[in-house]
């Protein structure tokens, strides 16, 4: 690459991190309401919002640690 040259340096820092008993949630279904992330949930009573927590996110994914429960409905927008 034109950009690094002979005898320059560069430093590379991998992260890597284990969650346990996390949810992995697509960003498309989530969306922002009063500050607080919000997902549509449907059950046996209709279409709920419902907020959550996370952990981490990316651009594609949150890492829920409360909120949801594994085999969710959710809508995704």
């Amino acid at each position: 690459n034109a950009y690094l040259y002979d005898g320059k340096a560069i430093s590379v820092t991998a992260e890597t991190i284990h969650m346990k008993d996390v949810l992995l949630l697509d960003v498309s279904a989530t969306y922002m309401q009063n500050g607080v992330q919000m997902v549509k949930v449907k059950d046996e009573y209709g279409l709920h919002a419902v907020s959550f927590s996370f952990g981490r996110k990316n651009s594609s994914v949150y890492w829920v640690i409360d909120g949801l429960e594994e085999g969710a409905q959710i809508l995704v927008q």
